[in-house]
């Protein structure tokens, strides 16, 4: 995969950097046909004011431990890497350690607490965004196994300035990604089967092209439109096919 010079992948720095990922999720988000059903439009600003305590808790909570995060620079001798202009971003998370799996009724009371705990940006459909995050984990444990967080890395955020799409910048974030996921299998083959994630069909090309095959599908109604689909995307690595008895 070719890289474009005019962009360069770094670290993404908290909480400094949160203000330029709200910006990119609000331009994503007013594209986007389910965002904007489960979103009323307010100003970029006040989205991102009103998004900060959610995100800065997203990024340094309990769990954060688990992020794998990057963002993609427009690249700039004239400034310094603080100072880049971020133009696309990546969330990956890590698969939980086995030793702290829980038992069913830990997992619902942990997700009972997420839910209550859970903070959206101003004009953001809170309901929506409860109902949705409910279905994808019975959805996630019917395609993945009742083991996935155990088992998979995820895919748990990428997008992009709608002005720098299709310019292949997810995609090399992706595979920032993935060789991670890789490197971490080698070390320990068996205990890893590989990668997930949730996204609308639009992206797919971006995850076919690294290797992920589509698994499964929810169809979304929202106010009465047209159902929005979203889709399972899995990519499981050679290292792990005989442990897994499936292919990539």
């Amino acid at each position: 995969m070719s890289s474009d010079p005019k962009f360069k992948i770094l670290p993404i720095s908290i909480p400094t950097d949160i203000p330029s990922i709200l910006r990119i999720n609000y331009h994503v988000t007013v594209q986007d046909p389910l965002h904007k059903a489960k979103t009323s439009l307010v100003s970029e600003s006040e989205y991102i004011s009103s998004g900060i305590p959610g995100a800065e808790k997203q990024f340094t909570g309990e769990n954060a431990f688990r992020n794998r995060m990057a963002k993609m620079v427009l690249n700039n001798p004239n400034k310094s890497d603080e100072d880049m202009m971020i133009v696309s971003y990546i969330v990956w998370k890590t698969p939980l350690p086995a030793q702290s799996a829980k038992s069913e009724s830990e997992l619902a009371a942990a997700f009972a607490q997420e839910i209550a705990e859970l903070k959206v940006s101003e004009g953001v459909d809170r309901d929506l965004v409860v109902r949705l995050k409910t279905e994808y984990r019975a959805l996630n444990k019917k395609y993945l196994g009742e083991d996935y967080e155990t088992r998979y890395w995820e895919l748990d955020a990428l997008a992009t300035l709608p002005t720098y799409q299709r310019m292949g910048l997810g995609s090399r974030l992706v595979k920032w990604g993935l060789d991670m996921v890789e490197a971490s299998i080698k070390v320990k083959p068996g205990e890893v089967d590989g990668a997930y994630l949730v996204a609308s069909p639009a992206g797919s090309s971006t995850y076919r092209k690294v290797g992920f095959s589509e698994v499964g599908e929810q169809f979304v109604e929202v106010n009465g439109q047209e159902p929005y689909r979203h889709c399972w995307f899995v990519k499981r690595f050679e290292s792990n096919q005989q442990n897994s008895g499936t292919d990539t």
